[in-house]
C-alpha cells in the first residue's frame, strides 16, 4: 500500500527565499483573458513588489496588446494538439517559470493577502491545499482526505512533481478528466510529500467565501458567473491600461 505523506504547512520550520527568486505563474487563453484585468489588480495590490509571469496558450491581439503594457513577462507555450483542454498544460506551464520557487495561481484565484507565507513553505516542498470535492466519477480512486486542489500550487522548480506529473499527463490526458487529477494520481503513486496549506488559506467556491480567506477560488462556471457579476459596469477590461 502506497503511502500517502502530508505535513501540515504551519508546524514547519521555514526560511524565507530571496525575493528576486521568487514569482507567480499563470497560463490562459483567449477563452479566459477576460479574467486577466481583474487577476492582475487583486495579485498587485496585495503583492505589489512581485514578480508575474503569464503564459499565453492562445491569447487574442487585444490580450497580448494589453499584457504587453503591464509589468510583467511573458511567453507563448503551444497548445499541444493532443489535448482536449488548455489545462492539460498546467505541468509544462510551471516548468516554464523563469523563477527559482513558483507559485502557480489559476486566474479565477482572487488573491486577497501577501502570498509570502507560499515561497517561504515551497523551501520545504510542494504545496497545495486541500479539495474536499474530487469529482464524483473519482469516487473510490481518489478520497477526500488525500486529494488536493491544482489551482494554487507552490513549488521549487527542481522537485521532481514536475517532470513526473509532465509525463502522467502525456499518458492520461485522455483518460482522466483533467490537470488536477493527474497530478493527485501523481503524487499518489509516487509517495510525494505534500505541504498542507492552512483552512481557509486556498478557500474554494463550494466551501462557500471566509472573512479569512487569503485566496479566494471562484471554481466552474458558478465561479465565473460571481466575477463577472463583480465586474459589471467595471472599466476593467482588456482596452484599459490599468492594472
Amino acid at each position: 500500500k502506497r503511502r500517502s505523506i502530508q505535513v501540515e504547512a504551519e508546524e514547519l520550520p521555514v526560511s524565507s527565499p530571496e525575493p528576486e527568486k521568487c514569482g507567480i505563474v499563470a497560463m490562459g487563453n483567449e477563452t479566459v483573458e477576460w479574467l486577466l484585468p481583474w487577476w492582475l489588480r487583486n495579485l498587485r495590490l496585495q503583492n505589489p513588489e512581485i514578480s508575474v509571469h503569464i503564459v499565453d496558450l492562445g491569447f487574442s491581439t487585444s490580450a497580448r496588446k494589453w499584457l504587453s503594457k503591464q509589468n510583467v513577462s511573458s511567453s507563448v507555450l503551444e497548445l499541444d494538439s493532443c489535448y482536449s483542454c488548455p489545462w492539460f498544460m498546467k505541468p509544462r506551464a510551471i516548468a516554464s517559470s523563469p523563477f527559482q520557487f513558483t507559485v502557480f495561481l489559476d486566474l479565477d484565484c482572487e488573491v486577497r493577502s501577501s502570498l509570502d507565507k507560499l515561497f517561504s513553505w515551497s523551501t520545504r516542498g510542494l504545496v497545495m491545499g486541500k479539495d474536499r470535492y474530487p469529482f464524483s466519477n473519482y469516487g473510490k480512486l481518489f478520497r477526500r482526505d488525500h486529494f488536493f486542489n491544482s489551482g494554487v500550487i507552490a513549488v521549487h522548480q527542481s522537485h521532481v512533481v514536475i517532470p513526473r506529473w509532465i509525463e502522467a499527463t502525456e499518458h492520461l490526458h485522455d483518460k482522466l478528466r483533467g490537470d488536477q487529477e493527474i497530478l493527485n494520481l501523481t503524487i499518489y503513486e509516487n509517495e510525494i510529500p505534500v505541504v498542507v496549506l492552512p483552512e481557509h488559506f486556498h478557500q474554494l467556491r463550494l466551501d462557500g467565501d471566509h472573512p479569512e480567506a487569503k485566496i479566494m477560488h471562484w471554481t466552474g462556471e458558478a465561479g465565473k458567473a460571481e466575477i463577472q457579476n463583480r465586474l459589471k459596469g467595471s472599466d476593467s477590461l482588456l482596452d484599459s491600461d490599468e492594472t
